[in-house]
């Protein structure tokens, strides 16, 4: 190999010299470039799960609203805060559509398995608001509405230390 460089011109010589150094340029510039971007998809999944735990949040936020005027509404046999409870309920349903917006966004890549197992069983929960709604509205004895709701709290918040613990 020697022999071989040495019987080369001067031309390929420093051809061959400026390709050595050039190469760890290139091999030492792309690793940098990766590890950039890397950085940036990680920082970018953890805007998403902060932004996931923020919804999360709010909607168990509104519900717990919701759940307090429930038990007004109930302890006044229906004669108190029927408005109020009203106006929650709008509230608390545009805190889970506004989640349900995020996580049907093509755009954004933040399903962990285990997050989504959590959000699909929220989903199921959810499913059952309106007939919860529905007996406390009748003023209905066992409407449950109690257990519903923390429940219902209960399973966000384990999402959202699921999140934590994720990140």
């Amino acid at each position: 190999m020697i022999n071989w460089f040495r019987s080369q011109n001067l031309a390929i010589k420093l051809v061959i010299l400026c390709l050595l150094p050039t190469t760890m340029v290139v091999i030492l510039g792309s690793n940098l470039l990766w590890g950039q971007y890397r950085f940036h998809q990680s920082e970018v999944e953890q805007q998403q799960f902060i932004h996931l735990a923020l919804l999360l949040d709010d909607v168990a936020h509104q519900h717990a609203v919701e759940r307090g005027l429930t038990a007004g509404f109930l302890g006044s046999q229906g004669t108190l805060g029927k408005n109020k409870l009203a106006q929650q309920r709008i509230k608390a349903d545009a805190a889970w559509n506004a989640l349900m917006a995020f996580e049907k966004a093509p755009s954004t890549d933040k399903s962990h398995p285990a997050v989504q197992k959590f959000i699909d069983h929220l989903t199921e929960i959810i499913q059952h608001k309106n007939a919860t709604r529905s007996s406390v509205d009748a003023l209905s004895p066992d409407a449950n509405a109690f257990i519903y709701y923390s429940n219902l709290n209960s399973d966000v918040l384990t999402i959202i230390e699921l999140l934590k613990a994720l990140s």
